[in-house]
């Protein structure tokens, strides 16, 4: 029906055709002067939403006696990700805010606190260790 070089100019021209789409979406995207200040308020937003969904009554979302260990592990990844997603944008209290969420659903914090204290920075260590006292007096009230 269609000889071979007929279908390799067809898949070249599509392939062009996509490579200008992307190339003219790109180009686009970088002269949005505001495109960086949406995308952070998307952000934002989600993450606002993210901490609505996991306040709930006031404890963590898993307790440490739960059934569930899939989850709770999932929710110490997803935090641990969220950490060094923040770390690489100089977001100091966004990976304070994360490891704590992650040391609220983990089964042996002080073991990862141990780890943690040899990887981070000592004044957002120091912060961790404020937020962490703050959690605690919290709970004895």
């Amino acid at each position: 029906m269609f000889s071979k070089g007929a279908l390799k100019v067809a898949a070249g021209v599509c392939g062009m055709m996509f490579l200008g789409y992307c190339v003219y979406f790109d180009n686009k995207r970088r002269r949005n002067p505001n495109f960086k200040k949406n995308l952070n308020d998307k952000r934002r937003a989600k993450d606002a939403e993210r901490r609505t969904r996991t306040k709930g009554s006031g404890r963590s979302r898993m307790d440490s006696n739960s059934e569930n260990q899939f989850d709770a592990q999932a929710i110490l990844f997803e935090e641990l990700q969220s950490f060094g997603e923040s770390m690489a944008q100089g977001d100091m209290t966004g990976c304070v805010d994360h490891l704590h969420k992650g040391l609220s659903v983990c089964q042996q914090p002080e073991i990862l606190l141990q780890h943690i204290q040899q990887t981070l920075p000592p004044n957002v260590f120091s912060i961790l260790e404020q937020r962490l006292s703050e959690r605690q007096e919290l709970q004895f009230q």
